[in-house]
């Protein structure tokens, strides 16, 4: 049966199950990053490197960053969860930097355009961000979340458990206590007859 909880509860326990997936969607980003050792390839990479890389760090860092904006109903992820070291507080910083300038808008400030011309010909030398990520970062992005996510998890459970314990038991029928499934496939594979045994 559903549990029925207080409006805040049920919304932190929202935010929270959010929050994870998102994470582990970043997460999985990661690991592919370092599966296919796409860290800092350039766009004049060989191929469709950079394409790729370029995705996947996309991916990871507005996966995570959609975890710290305010939502419609100004609803914030609990920060008392992050309890993240020196360290993991830079890359944190660093993360949704470039999520806010880069990844998920284009920050001018990140950007300059200078046109030229000379002898008839035009162009613009362009400068402009890089979707790249160093190794080192990808590696304390999954042990800072992975601890993110026990944090998450026990928070989560501490919320829902004092509703479970006072939700009363559903009631159970006779038929829903007594049956078990009794069929058992033979070693020969015959199925069916092993099947009807139960049933």
């Amino acid at each position: 049966m559903l549990l029925e909880m207080a409006p805040y509860d049920r919304q932190t326990v929202t935010k929270l199950v959010a929050s994870a997936s998102d994470i582990g969607f970043a997460r999985d980003a990661a690991e592919h990053l370092l599966k296919k050792k796409w860290y800092n390839r350039m766009p004049w990479s060989r191929g469709k490197v950079y394409f790729h890389q370029s995705a996947y760090v996309t991916t990871l860092v507005v996966s995570y960053g959609r975890v710290f904006e305010v939502g419609k109903r100004g609803y914030n992820f609990p920060n008392k969860l992050l309890r993240y070291e020196a360290d993991e507080k830079v890359l944190h910083t660093k993360l949704l930097s470039l999520r806010n300038k880069v990844h998920a808008h284009s920050d001018l400030d990140r950007w300059s355009v200078r046109p030229w011309h000379a002898d008839g010909f035009s162009t613009e030398i362009v400068g402009q961000p890089f979707h790249v990520i160093e190794e080192a970062d990808i590696r304390l992005f999954l042990a800072m979340t992975s601890k993110l996510l026990t944090r998450i998890s026990v928070r989560h459970e501490e919320i829902v458990a004092p509703y479970r314990a006072a939700t009363p038991p559903p009631r159970t029928t006779l038929t829903s206590l007594s049956w078990k499934p009794r069929w058992r496939s033979s070693r020969s594979g015959n199925r069916s007859s092993s099947a009807r045994e139960g049933f």
